[in-house]
């Protein structure tokens, strides 16, 4: 109600329904050939027959020009009713969707299917549908009131009454995509770009994950073909890598899930903080889709991949991945299976196709048929969907440790190669407890001999 469409509808003129067309709804609309003034709207077939004074044939073809020869004489008593040329604004049928899509109120049982789901919880289309689709969609909810379940006036309890009149909850308007230099797109210019060559190239999930992940649906995008593989299809191919290249490479040597697998409490703590993150983004991401915003969730989804999957806990676990039979192989396996489930079902709004790929390798299933998110009665291990806060912090202190060790060691012009004797760490916030998790990983990423912890 503001903004773009608030100032519309400030500003609102009378909406000029019919339309000189060939095809459309007809306007139901009759008019006394004799006196124009004379005039009769039909409201339905039974209507139309009645008039007629005898039932509409088994062929009935309701459009015109098909229409245009069901005349009467006029109740006058003076010349004949006939239908008005015109037709009705395409946008009356788009706009009566909501309840026309279930034959409201003719059709048997649609009462209470357009009670069900009336008003839409969530709708989407372009910015340029302020005047059309938003508005006539709102335009005849609030014309029709009472007449709509869910809709019209209610009262709020305290004696007042307050319109509610709305056939969408919510809505998502998404904006231009422009050309690399932030030019609309036209043919004049000579800077159109052909979808479908695009997706060819680089895939219909890459497009759709760059766009949804670069900016918000609902500010111009600029469409740079570059953008895409640094992205959206660098991202891509890390998660195949860390299936193909990682999981499944490994895994054809005879591992599974199966009762064998370690249970959550007792694998090593870098599975631990891997499914605890998991289950942090789990949650993240459901939470920006509930509040529609597709950027927050997929870019969260991508760095979880690409971050802490991929570029540490993967890294890290490598040799890990070469044998199956030991518990801590087992371990391992069992902890990435889990991970890449639930990445590909996260991952489904965004990328369709390669996350229905993987996870039906991964599970036999296809993923626009499993539950969007893990529920405690849909696990064997309960500890798949805890968190555990101070794990997660004190692998955050390590990741930083190293960063800055790194960096430390490139200022002094000593290469990671060269074996450094001890490094002394401050981790604020840290439980000391942590310490002897952090040293090793520490040690192992900086060539040290010995890490210790000044207060």
């Amino acid at each position: 109600g503001a903004g773009r469409f608030g100032s519309w509808l400030e500003n609102n003129i009378d909406w000029a329904i019919s339309r000189d067309r060939y095809w459309g709804t007809p306007l139901p609309v009759w008019v006394n050939d004799a006196d124009p003034t004379e005039l009769e709207v039909i409201g339905s077939y039974a209507e139309l027959a009645a008039k007629i004074g005898t039932p509409l044939p088994a062929d009935f073809d309701p459009h015109k020009p098909h229409i245009d020869q069901y005349t009467w004489p006029a109740p006058s008593g003076t010349g004949t009713m006939r239908r008005v040329p015109e037709v009705i604004d395409t946008w009356f049928d788009s706009g009566s969707m909501p309840f026309a899509q279930w034959g409201y109120p003719h059709q048997a049982g649609s009462a209470e299917k357009v009670a069900r789901y009336f008003p839409a919880d969530f709708i989407a289309e372009g910015v340029d549908q302020t005047r059309g689709w938003f508005y006539s969609l709102l335009a005849i909810a609030t014309g029709l009131g009472d007449a709509l379940p869910n809709n019209g006036e209610r009262g709020t309890g305290k004696g007042e009454r307050t319109s509610t009149a709305a056939p969408y909850r919510a809505v998502v308007v998404n904006d231009l995509v422009l050309d690399a230099n932030g030019q609309k797109m036209s043919k004049s210019r000579g800077n159109t770009v052909n979808p479908r060559g695009v997706m060819e190239k680089h895939g219909a999930d890459a497009v759709r994950l760059f766009l949804m992940a670069s900016s918000q649906v609902w500010v111009p995008r600029r469409f740079d073909e570059a953008v895409i593989r640094e992205t959206a299809g660098r991202f891509l191919v890390t998660l195949r890598n860390v299936y193909s290249g990682i999981f499944a490479q490994y895994a054809n040597f005879g591992w599974e899930p199966s009762a064998r697998d370690p249970r959550v409490g007792e694998r090593p703590v870098l599975d631990r903080w891997v499914l605890s993150r998991l289950a942090a983004v789990e949650a993240e991401v459901d939470a920006a889709l509930l509040r529609f915003d597709a950027t927050a969730a997929s870019r969260a989804l991508m760095e979880f991949v690409t971050e802490d999957v991929a570029n540490w806990y993967v890294r890290l676990s490598r040799s890990r991945f070469y044998e199956v039979d030991g518990d801590d192989n087992r371990a391992a396996f069992a902890t990435l299976h889990e991970v890449l489930v639930v990445t590909t079902r996260l991952l489904a709004p965004f990328a369709p196709f390669i996350s229905d790929w993987m996870h039906h390798e991964l599970t036999g299933r296809s993923v626009h048929l499993a539950d969007f998110r893990r529920t405690a009665s849909g696990t064997t291990d309960a500890a798949l969907l805890a968190r555990d806060a101070s794990l997660e912090a004190a692998m955050s202190a390590a990741r930083t440790l190293a960063t800055l060790g790194r960096s430390a060691r490139e200022t002094a012009g000593i290469k990671v190669r060269q074996p450094l004797a001890s490094m002394t760490c401050v981790t604020p916030g840290i439980a000391a407890e942590w310490h002897a998790m952090i040293a090793p990983l520490v040690a192992a990423e900086l060539n040290l001999k010995q890490v210790t912890f000044a207060d």
